[in-house]
């Protein structure tokens, strides 16, 4: 799946993009967004669709299309707020359904988000819609399938939006090198617990360093507290020559990392987001290293130590304690 950053789109432009698929997946007669009577807002398209929800058998009759924009890049769909209480998304839209097919405006009803749609979320919040509805046809659309969308109609798509094409996030790639990677070090750093760090967390100019990546001053002070006590023990596994195939593949997933990082680097405000962006498609793609997300950002504030990730200051220079 293709990671078009939908999150960072603001709800309007999230609107505009359903509106282009459905225009595709649906017919040239969508309608999309206007304001209901009850203030919200919604697409709508009557007629056959040319290949919704299959080409083989798509629906036909009065479509109802909702967009659901969150800028929150790990929500789900089996989120309390999206689906499960009274005051859940789907929950505030359950009457307003209801009235339009007691009016007889509706016959099929799809639900776009940008959040994440586990396996059974969507029977979840397609049958709790018909049975509080009557409405037959349901489909809640998450972001994995909105993705393939985006992949399938990506001509129309990037005549609207093409600023999605540079909107891929950095790193898709390493998934069994990084698991790898972090597990032997963490071996390592279990094997010299207690020990004192063999460098510091120093740089000639290290406020230059932060300035030309444009690290704020409160995450460099998380990043001394939480991580640099381990910057001694990662430097002295990694030059060990009995090491050296591990610290090749560090190298390399370093290396990569930083050139996506700078192909990317305008897509970031701050150099602080760039830490979380990588750990969070790292476990997006391997959902197993959620248990090592701490190490993660270890090893990733390390690479920045040693100026593996991102600009580099002028003469750089480690200070051995």
């Amino acid at each position: 799946m293709r990671d078009y950053r939908l999150h960072d789109l603001a709800d309007e432009k999230f609107e505009e993009l359903v509106g282009v698929l459905c225009r595709s997946e649906l017919g040239t007669g969508t309608m999309v967004f206007s304001k209901g009577r009850d203030g919200g807002r919604d697409g709508r398209f009557q007629g056959t669709a040319e290949r919704f929800p299959s080409e083989k058998a798509p629906w036909s009759g009065k479509f109802i299309i909702q967009a659901k924009h969150t800028n929150n890049p790990i929500a789900s769909c089996s989120d309390g707020k999206f689906h499960g209480n009274k005051s859940s998304v789907v929950a505030k839209e359950i009457p307003r359904i209801k009235a339009l097919k007691e009016e007889g405006e509706i016959d099929n009803y799809i639900l776009f988000t940008n959040r994440k749609q586990p396996g059974d979320a969507a029977q979840r919040v397609c049958n709790n819609i018909v049975e509080e509805t009557g409405v037959e046809n349901v489909q809640l659309v998450g972001i994995e399938n909105l993705s393939r969308m985006i992949t399938l109609h990506w001509g129309e798509v990037r005549k609207v939006f093409p600023e999605l094409a540079q909107a891929q996030g950095p790193l898709r790639f390493y998934r069994q090198d990084i698991a790898e990677v972090l597990d032997v070090i963490k071996m390592a750093l279990a094997d010299h617990k207690g020990s004192a760090p063999s460098t510091s967390f120093s740089y000639i100019d290290l406020d230059r360093k932060n300035e030309l990546n444009n690290l704020s001053e409160r995450y460099f002070r998380h990043m001394q507290a939480e991580s640099s006590p381990y910057f001694g023990q990662i430097q002295d596994f990694l030059r060990d020559p009995i090491n050296r195939d591990m610290a090749d593949a560090y190298d390399n997933i370093a290396a990569h990392f930083n050139n996506t990082v700078t192909v990317n680097r305008d897509d970031f405000a701050k150099f602080d987001m760039v830490f979380q962006q990588i750990h969070d498609i790292l476990i997006e793609r391997n959902p197993t290293l959620e248990k090592r997300s701490r190490l993660i950002f270890t090893l990733l504030h390390y690479m920045y130590w040693a100026c593996d990730l991102g600009e580099k200051a002028d003469d750089k220079t480690n200070t051995s304690s």
